[in-house]
């Protein structure tokens, strides 16, 4: 039944598009003149009767035409007030997502489609309405209060990272710092989350607009399993004895810009999802300590694609250490031929001499697109204080 519903809901995805004048080509069309209207219950086959039974039948319940809240419906409701895309996520209208933008806290995230009424653009406003492109340039209204429902839990969004596209766009909404996913699985390791969105209009005090997004005459629950951590692959070839320097404890100072979300500042920031990538061939990256340290090896660590990337991989480079900054002494290079591009994992290199220094100068050697996660700096434990 599910699936009859969610081919029936894709059908009403391709009408709605078709009306709105999205130009989203990713949504199949059909004929098929027995599409339901959102919001009602899908039409019988015509010309035959039904036949009488006396035996009970077990089948989901029909799709109700009473609203489930107060406000508009953006999801299942009218054609023109539907703003959010029910299939985004194949059965699913909406998703989990970590992202660097939001500290990599668990995010819900919608697409958000363009619809007659606007829903949209009176929501998220774009702050440059002549630019072809709004991707980071937006506000949210602040007359509107988003609140999520989790499994009967509700969390009001305090920050959003927004894919703008002027009249349409991908919202993520910060679950926050301390939300988990449900450690209550089942034998394959998913959670059937039970989720709703709801917009209030703080100026008129009242629910604004909504979302069933895991309607069960729909879309039915989101099913979703706790992904592993993701950690850096250590090098098995990295001196037991060697200690990594806490990331908090270096600072960067300079270094080339990156693509959105992926410059030099988060090659210390300890976490390996985040990352450098450049197309920056000529800057050198730069960081300095609290104070002096000494060095006995280093890392660079591939970042989250480098296997689908492999020549982003870095294989040519110069270390150069300084007390003040302004004089640089090289204390490493390497010129490889090949490296391993398994994402996250680690490359350790040994220096020929130990170092100490409170500055340092990561030089690339490149020609094209490169990307790190993490620079590591180790020492020994007499050096530790």
């Amino acid at each position: 039944m599910k699936k009859l519903l969610v081919l029936l809901l894709a059908l009403l995805i391709a009408a709605l598009l078709a009306a709105c004048g999205n130009g989203d080509n990713t949504t199949p069309t059909t004929t098929d003149s027995t599409a339901p209207t959102a919001g009602s219950s899908t039409p019988e086959a015509s010309g035959t009767e039904a036949p009488v039974s006396t035996t009970p039948t077990t089948t989901e319940p029909p799709v109700t035409t009473e609203p489930l809240l107060p406000g508009t419906d953006i999801l299942n409701g009218d054609f023109e007030n539907m703003a959010i895309n029910p299939s985004w996520q194949g059965a699913n209208a909406c998703a989990f997502e970590e992202h660097v933008a939001l500290d990599f806290h668990v995010a819900l995230v919608v697409q958000m489609i363009a619809c007659d009424n606007g829903i949209y653009e009176q929501l998220i406003l774009t702050t440059d309405p002549d630019s072809d492109s709004n991707q980071t340039n937006w506000e949210l209204n602040a007359d509107y209060r988003w609140v999520v429902e989790i499994d009967g839990e509700e969390i009001e969004i305090e920050r959003f990272s927004i894919l703008n596209d002027q009249v349409s766009g991908y919202v993520r909404m910060d679950l926050g710092a301390d939300w988990t996913y449900s450690d209550e699985v089942d034998e394959d390791g998913y959670h059937s989350y039970d989720i709703w969105l709801k917009i209030y209009d703080d100026t008129q005090n009242k629910l604004a607009f909504w979302a069933y997004l895991t309607d069960p005459n729909w879309n039915g629950s989101y099913d979703f399993a706790k992904p592993e951590p993701i950690v850096m692959i250590d090098d098995e070839n990295r001196d037991p004895s060697h200690i990594a320097l806490p990331a908090d404890s270096m600072t960067p100072l300079a270094g080339p810009a990156g693509m959105s979300n992926e410059t030099y500042n988060y090659l210390f920031d300890g976490n390996v999802r985040s990352k450098l990538c450049t197309n920056n061939t000529t800057d050198p990256i730069d960081m300095m300590f609290d104070d002096t340290v000494h060095i006995v090896s280093y890392s660079i660590v591939n970042a989250n694609d480098n296997e689908t990337y492999p020549e982003r991989t870095l294989l040519e480079w110069k270390l150069y250490g300084s007390m003040d900054g302004a004089q640089w002494t090289e204390i490493d290079s390497q010129s490889l031929t090949e490296a391993d591009s398994t994402n996250y994992l680690e490359h350790n290199f040994v220096l020929d001499e130990e170092a100490e220094y409170k500055y340092f100068r990561f030089e690339p050697i490149v020609t094209a697109m490169y990307q790190l996660s993490e620079i590591v700096f180790y020492t020994t434990a007499e050096y530790m204080e």
